[in-house]
């Protein structure tokens, strides 16, 4: 899974690999993956706690029409709430 991958190499930029207690089973369980026209190239969509925003460097034309294109950056996010502004945000957990 991309997703995991790109987690894991943060963690090692991060110098924390031996914080990463996530796996790709646990991912797939509790992530949401955003639609965009390439679905069928993503996970299975499930509800979870955090969104996934894959970005997906330019198809070539002399790639096959079912290859993925490869993944250039991601970005996990949660909605919270601030009891102290009283106003929903977002959290942005991971940015690759």
């Amino acid at each position: 899974m991309a997703a995991f991958r790109r987690h894991c190499e943060l963690a090692a930029y991060e110098h924390a690999e031996d914080k990463v207690e996530a796996t790709e089973e646990s991912l797939l369980r509790t992530l949401t993956f955003a639609p965009s026209p390439a679905s069928s190239t993503q996970p299975h969509t499930n509800p979870g706690y955090a969104k996934t925003l894959l970005l997906r460097l330019p198809s070539s034309p002399t790639d096959p029409a079912d290859t993925p294109s490869a993944i250039a950056g991601m970005a996990m996010y949660f909605n919270n709430y601030s009891t102290w502004r009283s106003k929903p945000g977002v959290y942005l957990e991971d940015l690759y």
